[in-house]
């Protein structure tokens, strides 16, 4: 879905050694997508990320290239509150000024500052993090998105629900406007899956939306909603 995916190895997280060749593992094994460090095509229509762990306090960490209003592409940190959905951290991490876009370049200005930030948080890096499906077949939960009627500021809200055979939740709701209007997003929410956290019954819901770029271009960008698995449902009405 991302493309090609390069294999990393690393010591600690703030040794990375982001290289095209494949060296020896002394601690963890990270898959890091090559597109990271690919220019974007102008008219983004999927994010481009490493989700990189959670924490025993509910949080998850991740990269995402990005794309800024007036077009140079950078990268972004984020830390996300899961309980509260919100973020705890973004660090943007721009290149230098003609700086060749490479996985040393990165891993050398940037390894200390993404090392800290994640220890700020008892992130624990995953060996590899996959998005499982929402669908109505899911294995931990499906995921449907509820669209409702534009109103009269061309503004659509998406509602998003979470369905087990304990009941359903509401996870919450995002907007959708119309490109003429100046204000974003444009799209509506997609989903990308599901990830459960290793440390307690928590997911994270992972789907995307665009955004408007410079001179009629869209960008991507990764969002999430937390949920707990064990409580908060309200069981389904029997017919």
């Amino acid at each position: 879905m991302l493309g090609v995916f390069l294999f990393i190895k690393l010591s600690v997280f703030s040794s990375l050694q982001f290289g095209w060749s494949d060296t020896t593992a002394t601690c963890q094994s990270l898959q890091l997508p090559a597109s990271l460090f690919v220019e974007r095509k102008a008219n983004s229509t999927e994010p481009v990320y490493l989700l990189i762990g959670f924490a025993k306090s509910g949080h998850l960490a991740w990269i995402e290239r990005a794309r800024s209003v007036d077009g140079p592409e950078f990268w972004r940190l984020q830390v996300q509150n899961l309980d509260q959905d919100k973020k705890d951290l973004t660090v943007d991490l721009w290149p230098e000024e003609d700086q060749e876009i490479t996985a040393a370049n990165f891993c050398k200005a940037f390894s200390d500052s993404i090392d800290k930030s994640l220890a700020k948080f008892a992130i624990q890096p995953a060996k590899s993090l996959v998005p499982v499906p929402a669908g109505a077949q899911s294995a931990i939960a499906e995921v449907e998105i509820q669209k409702g009627t534009k109103d009269q500021n061309s503004q659509t809200l998406h509602t998003m629900i979470m369905k087990t055979t304990k009941g359903q939740k509401t996870l919450g709701t995002v907007r959708q406007v119309d490109p003429d209007t100046g204000q974003d997003p444009i799209s509506a929410p997609k989903l990308v899956g599901l990830l459960k956290s290793p440390f307690e019954q928590r997911v994270a819901v992972l789907f995307y939306q665009e955004t408007q770029g410079a001179e009629a271009t869209t960008n991507c960008a990764l969002q999430v909603f937390g949920s707990r698995l064990d409580k908060g449902w309200t069981p389904a009405r029997s017919h």
